[in-house]
C-alpha cells in the first residue's frame, strides 16, 4: 500500500477546488497524483503518473475482481468518478462499455483539469 501521508501537505498541493459543499484538493509528487475530498486524511484516489492505467488503491483493485469471471459483463456502471482509475483501467480493455455517474461538480472539474 502506498503511504502518501507525508506528501499530503501544501508543498505538494497543485489545485484546490472549493464549493459550498466541500473542498477537493489535488496533490502531486514525482511519482503519484492523488486527491482528497473534505479532509486531507482520506485519499479519494491515487494515480501512478508513469502508468496512469494502473489501479493503485487496493480497494479499487478489489472492485475490479469481476474482470476475472469467465464471462464478465461488457457493460459497467461506475457510481462515483473519484480519481478516474476505472476509466483509465477499462479504456484500454476492448469490449467494455463504461458509464460513470458523478454528482459532485468539484470531482468533475478536477477530472477535466487533470
Amino acid at each position: 500500500m502506498i503511504d502518501l501521508t507525508s506528501f499530503t501537505t501544501d508543498a505538494y498541493l497543485v489545485a484546490t477546488i472549493q464549493s459550498k459543499q466541500d473542498t477537493l484538493k489535488v496533490f502531486e509528487n514525482a511519482d503519484y497524483r492523488w486527491l482528497t475530498l473534505g479532509d486531507e486524511l482520506t485519499l479519494q484516489g491515487v494515480m501512478e503518473k508513469s502508468q496512469p492505467q494502473q489501479v493503485c488503491n487496493p480497494v479499487n483493485q478489489a472492485m475490479l475482481l469481476f474482470l476475472l469471471c469467465s464471462e464478465p459483463s461488457s457493460q459497467i456502471l461506475n457510481l462515483g468518478l473519484g480519481s478516474g482509475c476505472f476509466e483509465r483501467a477499462v479504456t484500454n480493455k476492448a469490449g467494455f462499455e463504461l458509464t460513470t455517474v458523478e454528482i459532485n461538480p468539484n470531482v468533475i472539474k478536477a477530472a477535466q483539469r487533470f
